[in-house]
């Protein structure tokens, strides 16, 4: 995450190799929607918003902490062989929590999920309307600003928040590791990134190997054009 910079929304490689990326890019990695309306249009989530997500679609209540097992638990329930339109609802808005609390924009607290973009739940029918490309890259901003604040102050061992797989995956993607290399016409591209091609392509691309001195060092590989 210190390679990046949010400002030209690059990953900073060296001074002569840069991989510029957009909020495109994270649909191309995670198939998920990059256009329509803002997540953060409608601000904070009032209190009647993040009731109704908790009560009606995650089944607690809203005096308990917003808990990630709670949105997990919706997930793997039973359903039998067909779901009403309240279990699909309940689905969907759960479905969209854990997959952001755990992947796409996870938190630095345990089992604690975020409500910022919980306006975008009350009506799960429309969550593909949303730009969650946009959120899930402006969230990773943040997360970069953090940890290169605690990183340049006094903080040892900072949290690391905000999605790192993201930036793996466009990283590993964009270089060239020869006969690793991948079809790059096939989407979402984190279908081709398991933990073997991933460790195999981390390898392709090392330079110096870890020690237990020194950090490991990367960028052997050139970019594609």
């Amino acid at each position: 995450m210190s390679k990046l910079d949010p400002r030209s929304q690059t990953l900073v490689i060296d001074d002569s190799r840069r991989i510029r990326f957009t909020k495109e890019d994270v649909f191309r990695v995670f198939g998920i929607p990059c256009y329509g309306r803002s997540v953060f249009c409608n601000g904070i989530p009032s209190k009647e918003v993040i009731s109704k997500v908790m009560s009606c679609y995650l089944g607690t209540d809203v005096r308990e902490h917003r808990s990630i097992k709670a949105a997990q638990e919706v997930i793997q329930c039973d359903y039998g062989q067909t779901m009403s339109v309240e279990e699909q609802n309940s689905f969907k808005a759960a479905f969209v929590i854990y997959v952001m609390s755990t992947l796409l924009s996870p938190g630095a607290k345990y089992d604690y999920a975020s409500i910022d973009y919980w306006n975008a739940l009350v009506e799960p029918s429309d969550i593909g309307k949303y730009d969650w490309g946009d959120y899930v890259i402006r969230r990773l901003f943040d997360a970069v600003v953090k940890v290169k604040s605690d990183m340049n102050g006094t903080v040892k061992v900072p949290s690391i928040t905000g999605c790192t797989l993201f930036l793996q995956v466009l990283y590993l993607d964009s270089i060239d590791t020869g006969f690793l290399n991948m079809d790059h016409t096939v989407l979402p591209r984190v279908m081709f990134f398991g933990p073997e091609n991933m460790r195999s392509m981390i390898l392709a691309d090392t330079v110096d190997e870890c020690n237990g001195v020194s950090e490991c060092k990367y960028g052997k590989s050139q970019v594609c054009t």
